[in-house]
């Protein structure tokens, strides 16, 4: 089968100064989901072909026109582009699949323009999407998150794909996206990971990811994509200090600040830059 994944990121850019942003900035933007589903479209044999959309370029023309499935992530600011391409693809006879945080927060309108609605997904659900074992017309769910996130070695040929220019160089952006943990331990529902039970991917997969990076990708930065990053903080900050600090690669990430402020060992790392409130 020849699969295809698409990675939406941004609406076509207007001007010259938004074209450099997206060029040198937006393109490290990439979800780690969509890099995934083509190492595991690969692992089942496919031919698969991977790309991402950063408002540069001319979006039909980034994945060929003659696939078996297209599968496309996108957000809500962007859906239109993703709408657009899913009826030229239909019109060519390909089964269309959407995924990501639009298709999460609006299933039934995107069923207006794409075969198959996934709302979570993992190998499984993946592998049976493009077997044809899923119905036109559905919204599906995997049972369980996946806790078998392809490693930075796997998914290299996608990284090179959106951190490198042109396949092959590198540069002060450039940029791993990265998963330790995936889900909300809270119960809010103002967001899209509310239901999501919480969990930690396996940390010795980290560990075996930092040093890869380490040793052939040395100075690239690792970008956490965690929904709640500082949940699990001193769990995962112990596996990344484990390695020795010339061979730790940089790494940022995001979280709450109300995490971060009773996380004794961040405030002793920012020197009292940061201080707890009522101390």
């Amino acid at each position: 089968m020849r699969v295809g994944i698409l990675d939406i990121l941004s609406l076509p850019s207007r001007h010259l100064a938004s074209t450099v942003y997206h060029f040198v900035m937006t393109k490290q933007y990439a979800s780690v989901t969509p890099q995934a589903v083509a190492v595991w479209c690969r692992r089942a044999g496919h031919e698969t072909f991977y790309a991402t959309y950063y408002g540069v370029g001319n979006l039909q023309r980034r994945l060929p026109s003659d696939l078996d499935v297209v599968f496309i992530c996108s957000y809500t600011q962007a859906s239109p582009l993703a709408y657009a391409l899913a009826k030229l693809y239909r019109r060519a006879g390909t089964r269309t699949v959407i995924g990501g945080p639009h298709a999460k927060s609006f299933p039934t309108d995107c069923l207006r323009f794409f075969d198959i609605v996934v709302r979570d997904c993992n190998q499984e659900l993946i592998r049976d999407i493009v077997a044809g074992a899923v119905d036109p017309g559905s919204v599906v769910c995997s049972a369980t998150a996946f806790d078998d996130l392809p490693t930075v070695e796997e998914r290299l040929p996608e990284i090179r794909t959106t951190a490198f220019f042109f396949r092959r160089w590198r540069y002060f952006m450039s940029t791993v996206p990265m998963l330790a943990s995936v889900g909300c331990p809270y119960a809010c529902n103002f967001c899209v990971d509310w239901s999501n039970p919480y969990r930690v991917l396996p940390l010795d997969r980290l560990a075996a990811d930092f040093r890869y990076v380490g040793e052939h990708l040395p100075g690239i930065i690792l970008g956490f994509h965690d929904p709640n990053f500082g949940v699990k903080f001193d769990q995962v900050l112990d596996v990344i200090e484990s390695l020795p600090p010339a061979a730790r690669p940089p790494y940022i990430m995001e979280s709450s600040l109300s995490i971060l402020l009773y996380r004794s060992r961040f405030i002793g790392q920012v020197g009292g830059l940061i201080r707890p409130p009522f101390s």
